[in-house]
């Protein structure tokens, strides 16, 4: 669906349920309970990346933040995914739509959403999920239908640098906004946005060709409408699977 298209959302979280957008850099408050549910943004590119894949049927996908473990993954026969370590394919959702990943065992580092994966520590048995302008109905339906009573929603912005992406922030906003019924035509900060894509054309050298057309994927609404959460394993990694 492209974006600015309206859709219908027919589940509407209660009153009674937290919705709260919070950087991972900034601390939660003291007093505050850790929520029932998290929700990671990385619309360029990360998050609209694992969802292109997870729409492509993949056979097991893997998260690490060190690059010799998914060196040696690499040597097991994972694919690896990042435009951080050398691998097989850019962090791009136009690139995994065009390769053949149904059934592959796949490896993903990206700059912002998995740094802030590992910076979250989750616990076993916590519900993290994957989310995006590309999943945003199937995403709010299964959030309300959980009954959660504390959802947390984290935009990972540019993370070493602590400070907030304008796309990250607006799927957030987004979401809070379906969560409480009111589904919108336009994108949130759509002008910001767009000055930021049209800043990195000018300085067109250094930016991969197939960049604008992920750009232009990350903001159709419902585009991937894919449930994806993240868990922890023993083994230090973190695995992404259907929810």
């Amino acid at each position: 669906m492209p974006q600015g298209v309206e859709v219908q959302v027919l589940s509407i979280a209660p009153d009674s349920v937290r919705v709260t957008i919070r950087s991972v850099w900034e601390a939660r408050a003291a007093s505050a309970a850790a929520p029932d549910a998290i929700v990671l943004f990385d619309v360029f590119r990360a998050s609209t990346t694992l969802l292109a894949l997870f729409s492509c049927g993949p056979g097991e996908v893997v998260a690490t933040n060190d690059r010799r473990r998914a060196e040696a993954l690499r040597a097991e026969g994972y694919l690896l995914i990042s435009e951080v370590f050398a691998g097989d394919f850019d962090n791009s959702p136009s690139q995994v739509l065009a390769a053949p990943l149904a059934g592959k065992k796949i490896v993903h580092k990206s700059t912002n959403l998995t740094t802030v994966l590992f910076a979250l520590e989750l616990q076993a048995g916590q519900r993290a999920y994957l989310g995006g302008f590309g999943n945003l109905s199937r995403l709010t339906s299964h959030l309300v239908q959980a009954e959660y009573q504390h959802i947390e929603l984290v935009p990972a912005g540019h993370f070493a640098k602590k400070r907030e992406a304008d796309e990250d922030s607006a799927a957030a906003e987004l979401l809070a906004a379906y969560l409480r019924g009111k589904v919108c035509r336009d994108l949130p900060r759509r002008t910001a946005i767009d000055a930021y894509l049209q800043r990195l054309k000018e300085r067109r050298e250094d930016i991969a060709e197939h960049y604008f057309r992920d750009a232009a994927l990350a903001l159709e609404i419902d585009r991937f409408p894919e449930l994806v959460c993240a868990e922890p394993r023993a083994d230090g990694l973190v695995s992404w699977r259907r929810a």
